[in-house]
């Protein structure tokens, strides 16, 4: 077989292994690890408060093409 051709079977399996593996790190790491990889000098200004009020979160997955949004301008033909 190809290495390079691959079917959906395939696929779906390495493709589990892969999620499988990450999910298995996810797991096993601890948070007390995590809390003691941060420095000490974000802590320190924890009196500061943050000035954001509200936050837009724009997902923009989907939308028309560049191309079929192309608004053409007959003018610009003429000034080249």
């Amino acid at each position: 077989m190809n290495p390079l051709i691959q079917n959906r079977r395939s696929f779906l399996a390495h493709a589990g292994i892969g999620i499988g593996s990450t999910a298995l790190a996810s797991m096993l790491g601890s948070s007390a690890q995590a809390a003691s990889a941060w420095p000490a000098s974000l802590h320190a200004d924890a009196s500061i408060r943050p000035k954001a009020k509200r936050v837009i979160f724009l997902c923009m997955a989907g939308g028309p093409s560049h191309l079929e949004t192309l608004d053409y301008k007959p003018k610009l033909k003429e000034m080249d």
